[in-house]
């Protein structure tokens, strides 16, 4: 059954992405949603950083068969032209459906540490299928 536009807006229901990653590391960000009119199509993603600001928002197609509920990860590569070991940032995620409804936005902040390990999700909590790439280059603390 093809997916009806509607009136409700998608929901996250639960997230999680740790706090802390190594630069290079791929971090992934867990997330579980859905929509009762079964018509969410995008994964909206923007970034911040202090002292750059906000990098332009990068949108992921969810695939027909997820429009309805969605459980997985999207996932952000920290490598930085820079090199720099230690930065910060903050990911905001919300979900657009056909109709242009958003969803509640969750956001994760993240620490690069050379000695950070990643923690993962609670068991159960979250399917381990990939959602997609977050499209923005992981910025680089600017030169002084």
């Amino acid at each position: 059954m093809a997916a009806q536009e509607g009136e409700n807006a998608p929901f996250i229901i639960a997230a999680f992405a740790s706090k802390e990653a190594q630069q290079g590391e791929t971090w992934k960000i867990f997330l579980q949603a859905e929509d009762l009119d079964g018509d969410m199509t995008w994964i909206l993603c923007t970034l911040e950083q202090p002292g750059v600001g906000f990098q332009p928002v990068s949108r992921i197609k969810i695939r027909n068969d997820r429009r309805r509920n969605l459980s997985g990860y999207i996932f952000l590569n920290t490598a930085s032209a820079s090199g720099i070991p230690f930065a910060s940032c903050r990911l905001t995620v919300q979900i657009q459906d056909k109709r242009g409804n958003i969803s509640n936005p969750v956001s994760f902040p993240l620490s690069l540490n050379p000695r950070a390990v990643q923690q993962t999700p609670p068991p159960g909590g979250f399917q381990d299928e990939n959602l997609g790439p977050v499209q923005i280059p992981f910025p680089s603390i600017p030169a002084p």
